[in-house]
This record gives C-alpha cells, structure tokens and sequence, in this order.
C-alpha cells in the first residue's frame, strides 16, 4: 500500500506539474496575443495620427497660400492705383504746361503779351 500511495502522489505531483505549465502557456499565450492586439493598436493609432497631421499640414499650407495670393493681389491693387493717380498727375501736369505754353506762343505769334 505505500507503495501505491506514493506512485499516486507522484502522479498527482506530475499532473499538477503539467497541469501548471499548461496555465503557464495559456497565460503566455494570452499575454502573446494581448501584445499583438495592443501592437496593432498603436500602429492603427499612430497611422492615424500621421494621417491627421498630413491633413492639417495641407489645409494650413492652403490657409497660408490664399492668404498670400490675396496680400499679394491687394498689394498690386494698392500698386496699380498709385501708378494711376501717378499717370493721371504728370498727364493733368503736362496738359497744363502744353495748354500755358501753347497759349504764349500763341500770344507771342499775335503780338499780345500775357497781362
């Protein structure tokens, strides 16, 4: 009889033993996949990220290029118009001169001084 009762507790020793490593494995197993899952996780939230950032990028490239093409056509506008009014002065300036000068030589071929 002890003979048995030791051979049984053996027994029950080595299926406690793999009984163990069983869970063990399971557990790591477990632990492999919850890895994998959080991995793939992070990658879909980091791609996402990245994704956000290029959107942002390009909307605020966009936001700075329009805002530069109108700067820059306000600025030709405000160009254009003093080149205009620059023109328009110096034609008022020389109309005036040719109409004085017209008006003493034609005074001067009749005879007539400018009183």
């Amino acid at each position: 009889m002890v003979g048995l009762f030791r051979s049984d507790t053996l027994k029950e020793v080595i299926e406690q033993i793999l009984e163990e490593e069983k869970r063990a494995r399971e557990k790591v197993s477990e632990a492999r996949e919850r890895a994998k899952e959080m991995r793939l996780e992070a990658e879909q939230k980091a791609r996402a990220i990245v994704e956000q950032a290029n959107k942002d990028a390009q909307e605020e490239a966009r936001r700075i290029y329009t805002q530069a093409e109108e700067e820059a056509h306000k600025e030709r506008e405000k160009q254009l118009t003093k080149a205009r009014k620059s023109c328009q002065n110096l034609v008022k300036d020389r109309k005036e001169a040719i109409e004085a000068t017209a008006e003493s030589v034609f005074r001067n071929l009749i005879g007539e001084e400018k009183k």
